[in-house]
């Protein structure tokens, strides 16, 4: 495979249709993580809807404080500042997964699931997670949406990394040609249109989530504030969460930023 090209900033802006996402970008060679730039920013006037992007970060996490994986030039690395409006941060993470998932999906990239609450897989192994902070600044909500995919990494990384029955990239997944500058564009097009969409509620969100997803109507089981639960997935709620029917108890919902699944 040739080396990929750069990210570029006017060749990504080319491709934009966005009203709001990516009026500004910024791209960066390498950063601790985007979260962490794009804070910086949030005091601007034109910081609503500001896009960092990154070839490689030295300290990218993922939810509950996990590491991300990358190496420069092989992935998709991002950040986008919103200015809170009606919308929640459970609701926004969801968002974000059904936006990147509906991106690929026009692509013809196969086999696409949600995995509570915002990883998208490939036939059962994660190419993209999503990470969403809050911080109020001069009394005012923002969110900061950090995104990863796995672009061009081959097989081998993943398993130098012990993440190959966990973890894939769209290459090698797909072996389709993919040019991460398009693709940013027809990310940030799709992350646009899904952020609007949330302003009804989020019901369209939560019934193409729940498209996506294979965890609905099958056990699972949830850790939250160190305490194991086990039931059956019942459903997801756009503003209380995943509902499930406990084995020994009553319905319950479960907040994405408390909980996480276990394998």
């Amino acid at each position: 495979m040739d080396t990929p090209a750069p990210l570029n900033r006017q060749e990504i802006a080319g491709h934009l249709r966005t009203q709001r996402i990516g009026r500004r970008l910024l791209v960066m060679e390498e950063v601790s993580s985007t979260n962490d730039v794009i804070w910086e920013y949030a005091a601007e006037p034109d910081a609503d809807g500001l896009c960092v992007f990154a070839e490689k970060q030295t300290a990218g996490r993922g939810r509950r404080g996990r590491r991300w994986h990358d190496v420069p030039a092989e992935s998709l690395l991002f950040s986008i500042l919103l200015r809170s409006g009606r919308i929640g941060a459970d609701l926004l993470g969801l968002a974000s997964a059904v936006a990147v998932a509906e991106c690929l999906a026009g692509l013809s990239i196969p086999s696409l699931q949600i995995k509570w609450p915002n990883d998208v897989l490939i036939a059962g192994k994660k190419v993209c997670g999503i990470l969403c902070e809050s911080k109020t600044i001069r009394s005012q909500p923002w969110f900061a949406v950090g995104i990863g995919i796995n672009v061009h990494q081959k097989r081998e990384f993943f398993e130098r990394v012990h993440l190959a029955d966990s973890a894939a990239s769209l290459a090698a997944e797909t072996d389709q040609p993919l040019d991460r500058n398009v693709l940013a564009a027809l990310l940030l097009n799709s992350l646009d249109d899904w952020f609007r969409a949330s302003r009804d509620g989020g019901q369209k969100i939560a019934d193409t989530w729940k498209r996506y997803n294979r965890q609905i109507g099958n056990p699972i089981r949830i850790l939250e504030n160190r305490q194991t639960f086990v039931g059956t997935c019942l459903d997801i709620d756009p503003i209380r969460g995943l509902v499930v029917q406990l084995h020994d108890g009553p319905i319950r919902f479960f907040h994405a930023a408390d909980c996480t699944i276990i394998p």
